[in-house]
């Protein structure tokens, strides 16, 4: 089978064993899987660079890939066979896959019973690839605490704020935008953000006269900080006690007269949630009583779905293409390029 590596700053489709099914693992084919153009552009090149080498395809086997890193981590299909012990799906049922090193972009994959989730009939496959990094925004929203009526800031209109931006106006918050790029601010508009901006001009003055000069409750990173002065101009626009959570790195040192002069928070949003990271969770599917953590990681990706199915948020106008996986060289290609693409999507045979 076919499976797409990370080999320092290209990418490599190889051909690969089939993965082996264990105790408490499901083996899925893939229908679909979604490439989140900033988190693998990122593990392309580091944060900072960007892709110079694209595409090759040798024709060997692959035989030991323990220095590939494997790419993708959410992913849909139809189950192929279940492994001791797992009960919640079935052979033929179409599920949803997530899970770094797991839900790979490849042809068949073999994923702990815990990171596998029935879709909802009413859902595309398509669709449904987008919970998990739907669940990042969600945990996000959670660990800010935002509630009705407050204002909150998104740094950075990619998938990750696109969706964030949708899960505050779910909650009731008045939503401002920010990102270099236009066409991610457009559609975060038309998502429901009050407004956003394009650059920093006249951005502190607009949000202190959106919010009568009180400031705002929250401000949310999704993208990369890398330098004080503008991490500076956004502890500018929080209100006393205000908050900042962290879904991208922050890799600059802090305004620290801004932060202890408003006392601020700084929170840092881990993935998807309560669960994530831990080997006992993830891989032995030993759950957390709800009665203890009422959100874990699989529970916020159930929730994503739940939405997805009453089209509370939707994600069709975030997809700029749909590639095979033998065509993967232009999904990748397209990452190139001044209007970079916010999600594309790796189709497989059926």
């Amino acid at each position: 089978m076919k499976q797409i590596f990370r080999l320092g700053d290209h990418i490599e489709v190889r051909d690969v064993p089939e993965p082996k099914v264990t105790a408490g693992f499901v083996l899925v084919k893939n229908h679909y899987s979604l490439i989140s153009t900033g988190t693998e552009t990122r593990a392309l090149k580091g944060s900072f660079g960007i892709i110079k080498k694209v595409l090759r395809t040798p024709k060997k086997i692959l035989r030991n890939v323990e220095d590939k890193s494997p790419l993708g981590y959410s992913c849909a299909g139809v189950v192929l066979e279940i492994g001791d012990g797992v009960k919640h799906v079935d052979v033929g049922d179409i599920v949803l896959c997530c899970g770094l090193e797991y839900a790979v972009h490849a042809e068949k994959v073999a994923v702990p019973q815990h990171l596998v989730m029935r879709i909802p009939r009413d859902i595309n496959p398509s669709q449904a690839v987008f919970a998990p990094l739907g669940s990042v925004s969600l945990h996000a929203l959670r660990r800010g605490r935002v509630t009705l009526g407050e204002t909150a800031v998104v740094v950075g209109l990619g998938l990750t704020g696109q969706l964030l931006v949708q899960l505050l106006r779910l909650v009731g918050c008045r939503v401002i935008g920010i990102d270099p790029h236009d066409y991610k601010a457009k559609l975060a508009e038309k998502h429901g953000a009050d407004f956003c901006f394009c650059g920093k001009q006249g951005f502190a003055e607009k949000v202190m006269e959106f919010t009568h000069g009180m400031g705002a409750d929250a401000t949310f990173l999704c993208a990369d900080v890398r330098d004080t002065e503008s991490l500076e101009e956004i502890t500018r626009v929080l209100r006393d006690r205000g908050k900042i959570i962290a879904i991208g790195n922050i890799t600059c040192p802090l305004p620290w007269t801004n932060f202890f002069r408003k006392e601020l928070d700084l929170m840092v949003s881990r993935s998807f949630g309560p669960g994530r990271f831990d080997s006992t969770y993830e891989e032995k599917g030993i759950d957390y009583p709800i009665g203890y953590v009422r959100w874990t990681e699989r529970r916020n990706i159930l929730e994503i779905l739940n939405l997805l199915s009453m089209k509370k948020i939707v994600v069709d106008d975030l997809v700029s293409g749909e590639y095979p996986l033998d065509h993967a060289e232009k999904a990748y290609q397209s990452l190139l390029g001044k209007k970079r693409p916010i999600a594309l999507l790796l189709t497989y045979s059926i």
